[in-house]
């Protein structure tokens, strides 16, 4: 079975703009024998300041055109949607398939945890607000502005059992743990590294 992983530069905001990019390389990646198709964290907006705004729903029609495109090619695409769900903005995991959403993550555990404050914070998360700066470090806040899931999880998508986790999930042992307790066949690392240095996956 062939795997296929797509890390884009996408644009903050520009939702058209990336779906449009991410379907072009979609295709691609099936038409090159892909069976599965695993896109980066927060493909379809990537940063917004008005999280809100630039979220798409499950029944949107940015998510629709990656359901076709897994059910043209008989295939499953993970999707980084950011996510509008009952009134609220997270950012998640979206798996399609040829009979559409077949299950979605969303992230549980967000940027910045205490295990990720600089250390001169002594893990006091209002003093690094006070220091954060919104358009010079790229929106990239979620605590206070996105809402979490309940914990990361295993979904079964196609033939394979996946283990789902995203960004700064990886951080909290917690995470992991679930699939200490209840074995994927792999675990799908959703991330949106501002830099991707050439031949590092």
């Amino acid at each position: 079975m062939k795997l296929a992983a797509v890390q884009l530069d996408t644009t903050a905001r520009e939702v058209s703009h990336n779906v449009h990019k991410a379907m072009l390389w979609g295709r691609q990646a099936f038409e090159q024998g892909a069976k599965f198709v695993f896109f980066h964290e927060g493909l379809t907006a990537d940063y917004s300041p008005e999280p809100m705004r630039d979220g798409r729903s499950l029944d949107s029609i940015e998510v629709y055109g990656f359901a076709y495109l897994a059910k043209r090619y008989g295939g499953y695409v993970a999707l980084g949607l950011n996510e509008v769900w009952q009134g609220r903005p997270y950012i998640s995991t979206v798996f399609l398939g040829p009979e559409g959403v077949v299950g979605v993550y969303r992230k549980s555990y967000l940027w910045p945890n205490i295990s990720q404050l600089p250390q001169r914070f002594n893990g006091d998360f209002n003093a690094f607000l006070q220091t954060y700066v919104p358009h010079e470090q790229g929106y990239r806040l979620e605590r206070g502005i996105l809402a979490h899931g309940d914990g990361t999880q295993v979904l079964q998508v196609g033939g394979l059992r996946i283990g789902c986790i995203i960004c700064a999930d990886g951080s909290q042992p917690e995470a992991w743990a679930t699939f200490e307790r209840d074995k994927p066949d792999l675990i799908f690392w959703q991330n949106h590294p501002r830099k991707v240095k050439r031949n590092s996956l």
